[in-house]
């Protein structure tokens, strides 16, 4: 037999071939060796208790979760805060008005005493001096009070 061009041609594609399947191989036994390996690595784990290593993809679900759990509650806590407010600026103008409510009361009591005071005979500098600004009349009381409120 001759040894031509056209063999030496023909031993280079086997060997090309022979090449890529020894890659392919390769690559197999690489992914089954990591899958192996992994399978320790979870053997490991689940013995010690650690959790599994988590794609980038879980934990940014994961993420965006907590982060739409934290804004609900921040609402909540915030809709709480504008209540409770909302309570406390009601009781605060029903102690104003019952502030005001006795103030009236105090002047018109305050009036009708010395009203009556100096019906007795009492007088009036005297009183006067007592209660200060107060020397008015009962008719003239509902337009004082009506001037302060």
């Amino acid at each position: 037999e001759e040894y031509t061009e056209r063999d030496d041609l023909l031993s280079d594609v086997f060997e090309l071939h022979e090449d890529a399947e020894n890659v392919r191989d390769e690559k197999k036994r690489y992914k089954e060796a990591k899958v192996l390996e992994e399978e320790r690595a979870n053997v490991m784990r689940d013995e010690v208790g650690v959790e599994q290593k988590k794609s980038k993809y879980d934990s940014f679900t994961e993420l965006m979760v907590h982060v739409k759990e934290r804004d609900e509650f921040a609402g909540a806590v915030e809709m709480r805060k504008v209540a409770s407010e909302e309570s406390r600026l009601a009781l605060e103008c029903e102690r104003l008005g019952l502030e005001k409510e006795e103030r009236v009361a105090f002047l018109i009591s305050a009036a009708s005493l010395y009203n009556s005071t100096s019906l007795i005979g009492a007088s009036s500098d005297t009183y006067s001096s007592r209660v200060g600004s107060l020397t008015f009349k009962s008719d003239q009381s509902s337009r004082f009070l009506k001037k302060i409120y």
